[in-house]
Protein backbone atom coordinates (compact mmCIF):
# COMPACT_ATOMS: atom_id res chain seq x y z
CA UNK A 1 0.00 0.00 0.00
CA UNK A 2 1.60 3.31 -1.03
CA UNK A 3 1.87 6.02 1.58
CA UNK A 4 0.95 9.44 0.21
CA UNK A 5 1.80 12.84 1.69
CA UNK A 6 -1.25 14.96 2.46
CA UNK A 7 -1.80 18.43 3.85
CA UNK A 8 -2.51 16.97 7.30
CA UNK A 9 1.21 16.16 7.65
CA UNK A 10 2.65 19.33 6.08
CA UNK A 11 4.07 20.50 9.43
CA UNK A 12 5.01 17.09 10.83
CA UNK A 13 8.55 15.88 11.50
CA UNK A 14 9.65 12.65 9.90
CA UNK A 15 12.45 10.23 10.63
CA UNK A 16 14.20 9.09 7.45
CA UNK A 17 16.24 6.02 8.41
CA UNK A 18 19.65 5.23 6.94
CA UNK A 19 19.97 1.90 8.78
CA UNK A 20 17.59 -0.99 9.20
CA UNK A 21 17.60 -0.69 13.00
CA UNK A 22 16.85 3.07 12.69
CA UNK A 23 19.82 4.14 14.81
CA UNK A 24 21.06 6.26 11.90
CA UNK A 25 18.52 8.72 10.58
CA UNK A 26 17.76 12.26 9.48
CA UNK A 27 14.90 14.30 10.95
CA UNK A 28 13.13 16.20 8.19
CA UNK A 29 10.05 18.23 7.58
CA UNK A 30 8.30 17.72 4.26
CA UNK A 31 8.41 20.38 1.56
CA UNK A 32 5.46 21.18 -0.66
CA UNK A 33 5.80 21.69 -4.38
CA UNK A 34 5.33 25.42 -3.75
CA UNK A 35 8.17 25.39 -1.19
CA UNK A 36 10.46 23.62 -3.62
CA UNK A 37 9.64 26.00 -6.46
CA UNK A 38 10.41 29.00 -4.21
CA UNK A 39 13.74 27.39 -3.26
CA UNK A 40 14.49 26.76 -6.94
CA UNK A 41 13.74 30.40 -7.81
CA UNK A 42 16.03 31.69 -5.06
CA UNK A 43 18.79 29.32 -6.16
CA UNK A 44 18.39 30.52 -9.77
CA UNK A 45 18.83 34.13 -8.65
CA UNK A 46 21.88 33.18 -6.61
CA UNK A 47 23.46 31.03 -9.32
CA UNK A 48 22.72 33.37 -12.19
CA UNK A 49 23.40 31.97 -15.65
CA UNK A 50 25.61 29.18 -14.28
CA UNK A 51 23.25 26.18 -14.20
CA UNK A 52 25.72 23.95 -12.35
CA UNK A 53 26.12 26.55 -9.62
CA UNK A 54 22.34 27.01 -9.45
CA UNK A 55 21.92 23.26 -8.81
CA UNK A 56 24.44 23.40 -5.96
CA UNK A 57 22.63 26.34 -4.36
CA UNK A 58 19.30 24.55 -4.87
CA UNK A 59 20.50 21.40 -3.10
CA UNK A 60 21.97 23.39 -0.22
CA UNK A 61 18.78 25.47 0.21
CA UNK A 62 16.50 22.41 -0.11
CA UNK A 63 18.33 20.54 2.65
CA UNK A 64 18.53 23.63 4.87
CA UNK A 65 14.75 24.08 4.57
CA UNK A 66 13.96 20.46 5.39
CA UNK A 67 16.63 18.82 7.59
CA UNK A 68 16.18 19.69 11.26
CA UNK A 69 18.51 17.12 12.80
CA UNK A 70 20.14 13.71 12.52
CA UNK A 71 21.47 10.87 14.58
CA UNK A 72 24.29 8.45 13.81
CA UNK A 73 26.09 10.43 11.10
CA UNK A 74 29.88 9.95 11.20
CA UNK A 75 32.88 11.33 9.35
CA UNK A 76 35.33 9.02 7.58
CA UNK A 77 37.40 8.63 10.78
CA UNK A 78 34.35 7.45 12.73
CA UNK A 79 33.71 10.66 14.67
CA UNK A 80 30.04 11.41 15.19
CA UNK A 81 28.85 14.56 13.44
CA UNK A 82 26.57 16.78 15.48
CA UNK A 83 23.82 18.44 13.47
CA UNK A 84 24.38 22.11 12.80
CA UNK A 85 23.44 24.23 9.79
CA UNK A 86 27.17 24.71 9.18
CA UNK A 87 27.79 20.94 9.13
CA UNK A 88 24.89 20.49 6.72
CA UNK A 89 26.47 23.08 4.38
CA UNK A 90 29.83 21.31 4.74
CA UNK A 91 28.28 17.98 3.75
CA UNK A 92 26.72 19.64 0.68
CA UNK A 93 30.12 20.99 -0.29
CA UNK A 94 32.30 17.97 0.55
CA UNK A 95 29.95 15.03 -0.10
CA UNK A 96 27.44 16.14 -2.74
CA UNK A 97 26.49 12.55 -3.57
CA UNK A 98 25.29 11.95 -0.01
CA UNK A 99 23.51 15.33 -0.01
CA UNK A 100 21.74 14.42 -3.27
CA UNK A 101 20.68 11.04 -1.82
CA UNK A 102 19.28 12.80 1.23
CA UNK A 103 17.32 15.17 -1.04
CA UNK A 104 15.76 12.20 -2.83
CA UNK A 105 14.68 10.76 0.52
CA UNK A 106 13.14 14.10 1.47
CA UNK A 107 11.13 14.20 -1.76
CA UNK A 108 9.88 10.68 -0.94
CA UNK A 109 9.43 11.17 2.80
CA UNK A 110 5.94 9.63 2.86
CA UNK A 111 7.32 6.38 1.45
CA UNK A 112 10.83 6.36 2.97
CA UNK A 113 10.21 7.94 6.37
CA UNK A 114 7.96 7.62 9.34
CA UNK A 115 6.39 10.18 11.61
CA UNK A 116 8.84 11.19 14.31
CA UNK A 117 6.19 10.73 17.00
CA UNK A 118 5.82 7.09 15.92
CA UNK A 119 9.54 6.26 15.78
CA UNK A 120 10.42 2.68 16.86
Amino acid sequence: MPRIMTDAYRNASFIVPFSEDKTEYAVVKPLTDTDIEAIRNEAAKEGGADESLMHKFFLRRLLAASVTGWQGFYDVAGNELAFTPEMLREICECDPEFAAALAIRIRNVARMGELEERKN
